[in-house]
């Protein structure tokens, strides 16, 4: 990472130096200000695309939102492909909510279903990606061929960009994204891999109640806790820089005015905050994918994957 990271602000310079403007046509659009690459910039940029690439607490508002609307257990598990267990704690969480006024609710009754809504009961999930292979025996080329389809947006510039690296176990030829020092789609002389969502629930929301004398506190199992506050300062080009302020409990984040659509569940004098396995202290994934680019056998890039989250 430090390497890498090296790499970039060497060239920053030697953009500088060589008096060869920009660098990209990108950087026309930001401001003239280019900050040096550091490798916690790497591991944000692997996050935002493991971010983009979940959904699981936008179906748990929108689960929500049908359980508040009245609808029977029995009915809601014929909707869902995989329905969560609708007893105990659940109940428990419907039962407080329901104390509260969601005017919003009302969508869902009377038969209307909006389009996110159609969408979830059709296709289980906002998001898709697949790998496949076929086995030696049914290619025309005698070998096995993987294909891997991430079902990314397609942008200009593309995120994927195509490189062949030189490195100590041989040549590794794929896809990486400029800012990860590492090639996601790809192969080596031994061994291809490839990437796909697991759709596994790796998103809890949790609903955190302020205290009423004091909204920089709420209440925790140990009794009240501050809120974690720190600011974030973002430039716009052409314009004012806005500032950002980001909340913390112990679950995590706090989500802030309709983020991800929380507002739609948040009751009066609460507030909902996100808990994420990208956000854990035990994410490793930018190491796993560093290291299975660099592993020499497929029993040694085996022994890395458990690190990807």
């Amino acid at each position: 990472l430090e390497s890498y990271s090296d790499g970039i602000n060497f060239y920053i310079k030697q953009i500088s130096k060589d008096s060869l403007g920009r660098g990209s046509p990108e950087f026309f659009l930001f401001t003239s200000e280019i900050a040096p690459w550091r490798p916690a910039d790497s591991i944000a940029l692997l996050k935002l695309l493991a971010f983009q690439s979940t959904d699981k607490a936008e179906i748990e508002i929108l689960r929500t939102r049908i359980l508040l609307s009245g609808i029977s257990p029995k009915r809601y598990e014929d909707l869902f492909l995989e329905p969560p267990f609708i007893k105990d704690r659940e109940n428990k969480i419907i039962s407080y909510l329901r104390n509260f006024k969601f005017p919003v609710h009302q969508h869902f009754t009377n038969k209307k279903v909006d389009n996110q809504l159609r969408n979830i009961i059709l296709n289980g999930s906002f998001n898709a990606s697949n790998v496949f292979a076929v086995m030696p025996f049914r290619s025309a080329t005698g070998h096995v061929l993987a294909a891997s389809d991430p079902h990314a947006i397609l942008t200009a510039p593309s995120n994927f960009m195509l490189v062949n690296l030189q490195l100590a176990n041989g040549f590794i030829t794929g896809g990486t994204i400029p800012g990860i020092p590492a090639v996601i789609i790809g192969k080596s002389k031994q061994f291809g891999w490839g990437v796909s969502s697991a759709s596994i629930d790796d998103q809890d929301l949790y609903i955190e109640k302020l205290n009423s004398e004091n909204n920089s506190e709420y209440f925790a199992k140990q009794g009240l806790k501050k809120f974690k506050e720190k600011y974030e300062i973002i430039k716009v080009k052409d314009q004012n820089s806005v500032t950002l302020k980001i909340k913390n409990t112990k679950n995590g984040p706090v989500l802030t005015s309709n983020l991800l659509g929380a507002h739609l569940i948040r009751p009066k004098g609460h507030a909902i905050s996100l808990k994420w396995t990208g956000l854990s202290n035990d994410d490793r994934s930018i190491e796993a994918l560093i290291k299975l680019m660099q592993s020499k056998t497929i029993s040694e890039a085996k022994k890395n994957l458990p690190l990807l989250k």
